[in-house]
């Protein structure tokens, strides 16, 4: 009974061993170009006014339909779209923590909606 319970314990070793090397070898946020390239129009809130070069955090919505900016602790807007789909699909995934720095470049005057892109930071190795 107690080698059947080792080897037990070695292939649940081996399975989680297998699952975290899959989980580190999958591409992160901050290495798919075709994220990092895209542009993804912002929608201001009522009232709020976006900046050129202002840096918002992208946070993937509780009900998942969107992606939310936010200044601070404050939702300023948001984004959606074909665009933001993917990248709301990116921001949930395991590991990617779920927000993302973007930076605003430029803004319609007419209505406001800001297009931002993804500021890329180092990751810690």
């Amino acid at each position: 009974m107690g080698d059947n319970f080792l080897l037990q314990q070695i292939r649940n070793f081996k399975k989680g061993r297998d699952r975290a090397k899959e989980e580190t070898n999958r591409p992160t946020l901050f290495q798919r170009p075709d994220l990092l390239n895209t542009i993804y129009p912002g929608r201001p809130a009522e009232g709020v006014k976006f900046q050129v070069n202002e840096e918002l955090f992208a946070v993937a919505s509780r009900n998942g339909e969107h992606v939310e900016l936010v200044r601070g602790h404050q939702k300023v807007g948001r984004a959606d779209g074909d665009a933001a789909r993917e990248l709301l699909e990116a921001l949930r995934e395991p590991g990617a923590g779920g927000v993302v720095k973007v930076r605003v470049g430029e803004v319609s005057r007419v209505s406001g909606v800001a297009q931002c892109r993804i500021v890329k930071t180092e990751q810690p190795t």
